[in-house]
């Protein structure tokens, strides 16, 4: 789970760039807020596509 959490891992790198890494267990009201399909206990990356997607996912600091 380290290369995928924020301390050095994958979000540290992907966040500036606009793109989210989503769990389905801890992030479910987010991804069901963005209209996102998952199933259980999946990750999904994330790349806001509108306005208001991005304003989301930087207020949930997901993204940078």
């Amino acid at each position: 789970m380290k290369r995928i959490r924020r301390n050095g891992g994958a979000r540290d790198l992907l966040a500036p760039k606009g793109i989210a890494i989503l769990y389905s267990e801890t992030d479910r009201a987010l991804m069901h807020q963005l209209g996102l399909q998952f199933g259980f206990r999946e990750f999904l990356s994330v790349q806001a596509k509108s306005d208001d997607h991005y304003r989301i996912l930087k207020a949930a600091g997901h993204i940078d």
